[in-house]
């Protein structure tokens, strides 16, 4: 329940006058009475009554966040990685929460940092953007929310409005490359719900990449104290170590006219060397390879075991306690979300605007590349669509910040064509997978389902925990803005 902004909460549910916030009592405190009055009168009622009112709509959503019922469905990862180890980067325009925290809520990466970058003008900050503006910081919409599991949440602003998830991936990566985290999971803003992703692959995949970290990092250390260091060298028992090795797509379930078929299903490719459902096996979508231990010799791989990249299940929606609704999920789209026009640029590319043809800006994305000498140095041909991967440092700083700063500045240049948002689905894979896919390398993705086969469909997007805390958020804005 959310009452007026000038209220708190207690344990039994009861309103609470809410105390002014710490800063305005100490600018206040230390001055004689008859000063604090004679200031009273002269100060803005309503930027005391914003500042109140922030105060107490963030101690409720704190307490809201950790209420018993607000857990992910599929709890915390445990053990954890590092505060800060872990690092997931979402591209979105309006950052809005009835979109972003239903799926956010669950991912479940204990310590990751979730950072969403938004493409609003922010009220008070100049900009060169003639892109749309917000009556208050989006910012301030999260404003003492708590993600479970121990995860971070920020809210950023870029701007200008160009380059789309190309510039929003490419800017996370300028500024962090010092100080890079483990891994990274790059992320549109539907999260794991889209015309290229499934849900239950998306957060198999996450938790997966996330445990074989610790794996890895385990294998490392063993290496360390027998052989005096080493490299990490999973073996064929270390399934998410291997995973975890790889960049990962976290794409599924495409139906494009360029992807059709099994691997178009499981990894949003039509990389036919990588596949390894070939031949009469692609009918059905089933496979197999050696196994010793199989009193067969082999082991049998069925794509759709579990009901796996079937809509019907893994975007069947979920709901707390396992409960289960005869509905799949499209899409995770909020109430303002501009998702019926995600083909329409003219917001962010005006067609009355002189800009560079499309032939003339993938040039210069080609010459980019060529001073960089990206094509030499390529170490595969695999690619899946649509810039949405799981991807560690190692696999960064194959490059230098140099060439990152270039393709942001590339992405973002207003007199390029729209293809300039292309910067990073085009030649991320080429820049950063370490070699190129192979048989086994793919059937990982499927030995991670297997083990993580508990993890399936979308999590809902009204459930009593959501409900209450979007309640609070947006009663908490109509109350600043109306102050």
């Amino acid at each position: 329940m959310f009452e007026s902004a000038d209220y708190g909460f207690t344990s039994g549910g009861a309103q609470t006058r809410a105390p002014p916030s710490r800063p305005l009592r100490r600018r206040l405190g230390a001055l004689p009475l008859s000063l604090v009055i004679g200031i009273l009168h002269l100060v803005s009622c309503n930027s005391i009554r914003q500042e109140l009112a922030a105060d107490a709509g963030g101690a409720g959503l704190a307490a809201l966040s950790a209420a018993p019922d607000a857990e992910p469905f599929w709890g915390c990862e445990a053990p954890a990685l590092p505060l800060g180890a872990f690092h997931v980067v979402v591209s979105t325009f309006n950052a809005e929460p009835e979109q972003l925290l239903p799926w956010i809520w669950h991912l479940g990466l204990t310590n990751a940092d979730v950072y969403v970058y938004h493409r609003l003008e922010v009220p008070g900050r100049s900009s060169s953007s003639t892109g749309s503006s917000s009556s208050t910081d989006p910012a301030s919409l999260y404003r003492g929310l708590a993600l479970p599991c121990g995860m971070r949440l920020q809210v950023l602003p870029l701007l200008p409005n160009k380059g789309r998830e190309a510039a929003v991936f490419l800017t996370h990566l300028v500024t962090h490359y010092q100080q890079l985290p483990q891994a990274l999971m790059l992320v549109h803003d539907h999260g794991p719900a889209s015309r290229h992703s499934l849900c239950g692959p998306f957060y198999r995949r996450a938790r997966g990449y996330y445990r074989g970290l610790l794996e890895r990092a385990e294998l490392a250390a063993g290496a360390g104290a027998g052989a005096g260091g080493g490299p990490v060298r999973p073996g064929k028992q270390h399934v998410f170590a291997r995973f975890a090795g790889m960049v990962v797509t976290l794409s599924s379930g495409c139906a494009e006219t360029w992807a059709r078929g099994c691997c178009a299903a499981l990894l949003c490719s039509n990389s036919p060397a990588a596949c390894p459902f070939q031949g009469p096996e692609a009918a059905n979508c089933t496979t197999a390879e050696a196994d010793r231990r199989s009193p067969t010799g082999q082991r049998q791989f069925y794509l759709h075991a579990n009901g796996q990249y079937d809509p019907r299940y893994d975007n069947q929606v979920v709901g707390p306690g396992g409960a289960q609704y005869p509905v799949a999920l499209i899409r995770y789209a909020g109430a303002a979300h501009r998702s019926t026009e995600m083909w329409n640029i003219s917001h962010e590319y005006p067609p009355d605007t002189q800009r560079r043809s499309k032939d003339e800006t993938l040039q210069l994305l080609h010459d980019l590349l060529a001073r960089h000498d990206t094509a030499a140095q390529r170490r595969g041909r695999f690619k899946s669509c649509c810039a949405s991967l799981l991807l560690r440092a190692e696999h960064v700083r194959r490059w230098p910040a140099a060439l990152y700063s270039e393709l942001l500045a590339y992405s973002m240049d207003p007199s390029l064509d729209y293809e300039a948002t292309k910067a990073v689905s085009g030649p991320g894979w080429a820049l950063w997978a370490e070699r190129d896919y192979s048989r086994r390398d793919v059937l990982d993705y499927l030995r991670v389902d297997t083990r993580l086969k508990s993890i399936q469909g979308c999590p809902a997007q009204r459930w009593p925990a959501l409900q209450r805390l979007l309640a609070a958020m947006r009663g908490r804005q109509a109350q600043q803005e109306g102050a």
